[in-house]
């Protein structure tokens, strides 16, 4: 297996986190893997409980199988040219899905459906319960006030304990910066919080838009791109909450945070080549005001909290 630097926060609020903590180390040491059957039965010769169960799943996934992007943003459907009846459809997507779960374990490479279709055939095989959750997932800064018409991502709910939490096992194995997805472990998107998730992710079934208490479409599309910087932290962003700021040119920007760290250190840039700066703070209590110079036109603003991508905004100088 090609070794991979597995990178653990300590600071995760999951109550679970030092248990799982270890689950990560000894997946981590896993030997190859081919076949789902074969991670089935080392995961349950290794773990007691279906959390440590979905959560190796989940590990195993996040540093074995590496994201590769394609042309459409969007969800392909099954591809299937003909069929008798009902049963013969569903008979022939499930070996099409099969088909691409072996070829996730196999090849090591995989789009979102590989990550979701196989975290559930893992967990079907566990007696797990789980679903797949499909809808619209926003990680670039070109998506603020874009309104999609199609599905373009799927992740996962397992039932612990007569609960649902949520898994995406893609972006475990993903981070984005302006839209460019980069390989490195992330533990935050096992167990998310509702409230977290909604920064992200969007489902179109309604059962999972109530459960998650997921405003509608248009405010989550108008909302700025949240990154790892702030999603897993226990950091509230209080304002702006809309994804696009209009400013005078070179006039402050201000934001304001609640729970920042007194020592985090802010910087900021426009778009992902031009100066990085350190923004002013002002501390209150629990709440920090941070102020950025404008730019002289319209850019991307990238926003770090301890040289990590916190927040991403659209500008707009008038």
């Amino acid at each position: 297996m090609k070794k991979i630097a597995l990178i653990i926060f300590l600071s995760s609020s999951n109550l679970f986190s030092q248990d799982l903590l270890k689950v990560d180390k000894i997946v981590f040491s896993y030997p190859k893997i081919t076949s789902v059957e074969q991670l089935v039965k080392k995961i349950d010769y290794d773990f007691k409980t279906k959390l440590e169960k979905a959560r190796a799943t989940y590990t195993w996934l996040a540093l074995n199988i590496k994201y590769y992007k394609k042309a459409s943003p969007f969800l392909d459907a099954p591809t299937i040219n003909t069929y008798t009846d009902k049963e013969d459809k569903k008979r022939r997507i499930k070996k099409l899905n099969a088909a691409l779960i072996s070829k996730t374990i196999r090849s090591k490479k995989a789009l979102c459906k590989g990550y979701a279709y196989t975290f559930k055939k893992v967990c079907d095989l566990l007696k797990i319960e789980n679903q797949l959750i499909f809808g619209y997932a926003k990680y670039s800064v070109n998506m603020i006030d874009f309104i999609p018409k199609s599905k373009n991502h799927v992740w996962n709910a397992i039932k612990i304990d007569n609960k649902w939490l949520f898994v995406d096992p893609t972006w475990g194995s993903n981070n984005s910066s302006d839209g460019l997805l980069y390989s490195r472990f992330n533990e935050d998107y096992f167990d998310i919080s509702h409230n977290q998730l909604n920064t992200t992710h969007f489902p179109k079934n309604k059962f999972w838009l109530d459960f998650t208490s997921q405003k509608e479409l248009s405010i989550f599309c108008r909302q700025p791109i949240y990154n790892r910087g702030l999603i897993g932290k226990n950091i509230e962003l209080l304002s702006p909450k809309e994804g696009k700021i209009i400013v005078e040119e070179s006039k402050n920007i201000q934001l304001k945070i609640k729970n920042l760290h007194s020592k985090t250190e802010v910087l900021y840039s426009y778009g992902s080549k031009g100066e990085i700066k350190k923004a002013d703070l002002n501390f209150s209590k629990s709440i920090v005001d941070i102020y950025l110079t404008g730019p002289k036109k319209d850019a991307n603003l990238n926003i770090y909290f301890n040289n990590e991508l916190a927040i991403q905004y659209k500008v707009e100088v008038r």
